[in-house]
Parts: C-alpha cells; sequence; structure tokens
C-alpha cells in the first residue's frame, strides 16, 4: 500500500539542500547509494523519510527498477506476510491461485518499509532471513524465492529504544544500522524553511491555476518563527492554505494559520529589527544560490523559479557576490 502523500515527495523542487545539516543528509546519500545494503532512515514524522528513501533508489544503480513502498499499520500479520513474501495456492484466502510477494516486484529494484514498528517481530523474522540469506518462503510455501531486492526501512522512533522495547528484532536492528541516514528536523534547518515554502507555495498555486504570490516579509517572519512540529508536512499544509487564500501578489500574515500568526508576533518581541533583516538576507542568498544551482546557473530560469524579475535577480547576485557561471555544470 502506497503513501496517499506519496505525489508530495516526488516534487521535482525537492531536494532543498540550503542548511548545513539537509547538505550533509544528502552528500551522504549519494555515497551510500550506489550500495547494494540496506538502508535504515530515521527522523520524526514529517521530515521528509520517504523523499529521501526514493532518493536512494534513485542515485543507484538500480534507479530503472521498481521502487515499492509498504505501510501496513493494524493489519493481520498473514495477510502483511502474504503481501510481502507471496502465498501458494490455497494459503491465504484472499488470492485461492496464490501470488508474489511485494520482495518479488521489487525485484532488481528497492523495497522500502515506511515504519518498521508497524510489522510484528515473526514478519521482521523472515524480513533478517532475506537479508541474511537472500531467500525466504511464500506463505504456505516450501520453495525458497529468491528476488533481488535492496531493503529500504524507516522509522519515526528511536531504532535502539524500539529493540529495547522488544519491538524492533535486535539482529534486524544490528543488519539494517550499517548504513543510517537521520533526516533532522525542520526546526534545526532554519535555512530551508523559505525555500521549501516558496516552493511549495509555487507548485499549490500551480495546481490551483493561479499567479504565485511571494511571501511578504512578515509573512517570512511567522514561518521563521514557528517550531514546525509537523515539520515538512505541515510546511506544505501552511503554503497550500497561503496559495489559495490569497488574493493579493503577496502572502501576509492573516494568509497563514492563526498559530503561526501567534508565533510571528512572539519573535517581534524577542529578536531585533537588525537580527529580523540578517536572517532574511541569509535566507534570500540561500533562495537564490538554490535557484541558480537547480537552473544550472541559468539566471533567467532561476528567476522564473523564484517568481522575480530578471532585473532584481541580476542586482541580487551583485549584493551577495553570487557566481552564477559556478552552477553552470550542475550538482
Amino acid at each position: 500500500m502506497s503513501d496517499q502523500s506519496e505525489a508530495f515527495w516526488q516534487m521535482p523542487e525537492l531536494p532543498i539542500e540550503a542548511s548545513a545539516a539537509m547538505s550533509a543528509v544528502y552528500d551522504w546519500v549519494r555515497r551510500i547509494a550506489p550500495s547494494d545494503a540496506p538502508v535504515l532512515i530515521t527522523g520524526e514524522r514529517g521530515t521528509g523519510k520517504p523523499h529521501i528513501a526514493r532518493l536512494v533508489h534513485e542515485k543507484s544503480p538500480r534507479a530503472r527498477g521498481a521502487f515499492v513502498t509498504v505501510r501496513w499499520p493494524e493489519l493481520t500479520e498473514a495477510f502483511v506476510e502474504s503481501q510481502l513474501f507471496g502465498a501458494v495456492p490455497g494459503a491465504q484466502g484472499d488470492f485461492p491461485g496464490g501470488r508474489g510477494g511485494l520482495l518479488e516486484e521489487a525485484h532488481r529494484g528497492a523495497l522500502f518499509l515506511e515504519e518498521i514498528s508497524d510489522f510484528s517481530l515473526a514478519t521482521q523474522r523472515k524480513l533478517l532471513r532475506y537479508l541474511r540469506e537472500g531467500a525466504f518462503e511464500r506463505l504456505g510455501g516450501h520453495t525458497l524465492v529468491r528476488p533481488d531486492a535492496r531493503l529500504i526501512v524507516a522509522t519515526s522512533h528511536d531504532p535502539a529504544q524500539l529493540a529495547e522495547q522488544g519491538r524492533l528484532n535486535p539482529a534486524l536492528f544490528e543488519a539494517l544500522r550499517v548504513l543510517t541516514v537521520h533526516v533532522p528536523p525542520l526546526r534545526e534547518c532554519k535555512a530551508d524553511i523559505l525555500p521549501l515554502a516558496n516552493a511549495f507555495l509555487h507548485r499549490h498555486a500551480r495546481l490551483a491555476g493561479r499567479t504565485p504570490p511571494q511571501l511578504g516579509v512578515h509573512a517570512v517572519s511567522a514561518l521563521l518563527a514557528h517550531g514546525w512540529p509537523g515539520n515538512l508536512h505541515e510546511l506544505d499544509q501552511c503554503m497550500e492554505r497561503a496559495a489559495l487564500v490569497c488574493e493579493g501578489r503577496q502572502v501576509k500574515p492573516e494568509h497563514l494559520p492563526g498559530h503561526l500568526r501567534a508565533a510571528e508576533d512572539m519573535g517581534a518581541s524577542e529578536d531585533s529589527a537588525e537580527d529580523l533583516q540578517a536572517t532574511l538576507d541569509n535566507v534570500e542568498r540561500a533562495l537564490i544560490i538554490d535557484a541558480l544551482r537547480r537552473s544550472h546557473g541559468n539566471q533567467a530560469r532561476a528567476a522564473h523559479l523564484l517568481g522575480i524579475t530578471e532585473r532584481l535577480m541580476g542586482l541580487r547576485v551583485r549584493k551577495y557576490g553570487i557566481d552564477p557561471k559556478s552552477f553552470r555544470t550542475g550538482r
């Protein structure tokens, strides 16, 4: 069963890596992607773990193979096992003729399990056997099946604590932790907030058939003051609201949810105008660098991505001492 919000994680605007923390994540992903070893992705809910899993796959030699996403909370163990590992004829009532499982569907590709603690310990033991032996038996069968699928697993919990609590097979944890990617929460990646907000805002405006508005200074202040407990999902929803309710050319605090406006008011009392301007300058520079990276140094294209004029782009490039030519080969 694929995540219903899967399209969100396939956004062409991602990845955004303005912050040092996310740059380190993407650098690590590029290093580990060529391996066939299993990958464990950790991080709070909403941080983009499905996106990271897909990126691992897309940067690997298996990129042309299937990327199969699995999430089955609160379903029976027999049903889950028949879906993952397949079933022989008569072993599973829903499939009297038998069927292959999703691991076989992911042959020469990757299988992504969104929350490992949702799966029973019995299922985890079969996954461990697959990692160790490269084989398993279909439900009700005795013949070994040997698909070639890379396993990518995620959890929103501390995997070590899951193992201590008996919710994660300790041996499976040890096998998975060899290559671990930790996705930091949005509150630790402040430089990514505005590039992501801008990307989400433009996407939702385009989907609604509207001209994308720009983020006003007070809306920016509200976005930066908020703690983002819902991470990227929460930011995406806030920008969807702004894209739909903003009738002018600029997003203002009244276009944002009330709790964001309260955060902006609190932040304004704590930060000086100079501090806010310095933060805005840093984020604006990060936005421009990200747009130039995605446009491979084409200033006109970068200006279009940001929704500003080419003249303003030229002024900002000179203001921040950015050399567009350095982005022409891409990354």
